[in-house]
């Protein structure tokens, strides 16, 4: 999953790669033409950890262009230890950091610019349910430890005015280091690549949420999910 949102916080799972477009403005506020020569770097940090980096990566420019594409490779997403829930990290874009420095994306007025990292098979293009309506979280099969549910997503459930929006689901015996892989079937899959809708999930000691990015779904979805035991 990769999505970069308004704000300029990316969404990202770890171990995916990411590829975006930077612009930038000259001191008159009009388009900057970056020049062959000129320097764009990317600085991940720690969150609230700003001396700390934990990836950077530099572009060099080779021609006359209003844009420079930002690549980060396995590697640069792949950060820290694997992780069960979503972490954030703050990053920063700069336009020649050893001669001229000046930031493209950064801190602002509202706060740090936000890369939050998603648990690696936590993503997928289905959904799952919610406390007020649990499904039984009933067992249908084990696979090499896993556990294979069948869970349902409810349209009338979700929370929150705009994108991603969130809901809780039940799980049965999932722990803290429950990690829970969503499958949708073929014929759902097709649906949510058309509405352009992608599904996260976080799991907080134990309680499973789904997070929708893009538009808010407005049916009910049944589908399985894989839950397994990754170390904390």
């Amino acid at each position: 999953m990769f999505v970069v949102n308004e704000d300029n916080s990316i969404y990202l799972t770890r171990g995916d790669v990411a590829a975006f477009y930077v612009t930038a403005k000259d001191q008159n506020g009009e388009p900057y033409i970056f020049q062959p020569g000129d320097i764009v770097r990317i600085n991940i940090h720690g969150r609230k950890e700003c001396d700390l980096v934990v990836y950077q990566k530099d572009f060099p420019v080779d021609v006359e262009t209003e844009r420079v594409e930002v690549f980060l490779p396995e590697e640069g997403t792949k950060l820290g230890e694997i992780i069960s829930k979503p972490k954030d990290y703050w990053y920063e874009i700069t336009l020649n950091p050893d001669t001229n420095p000046q930031t493209i994306i950064g801190y602002t007025e509202d706060g740090a610019t936000v890369l939050k990292l998603f648990p690696e098979g936590g993503y997928s293009n289905g959904a799952i349910g919610d406390t007020d309506k649990p499904s039984g979280g009933q067992v249908a099969e084990v696979v090499s430890g896993a556990r294979i549910v069948n869970v349902v997503l409810y349209g009338d459930k979700w929370l929150g005015t705009e994108s991603p929006y969130s809901q809780v689901v039940y799980v049965e015996g999932a722990t803290k280091n429950s990690q829970v892989d969503l499958t949708p079937s073929a014929a759902q899959l097709s649906i949510f690549h058309n509405k352009d809708l992608a599904f996260v999930t976080e799991n907080t000691d134990g309680v499973v949420t789904v997070y929708a990015i893009g538009q808010k779904p407005e049916r009910d979805y049944t589908m399985q999910a894989t839950v397994r035991e990754v170390q904390a």
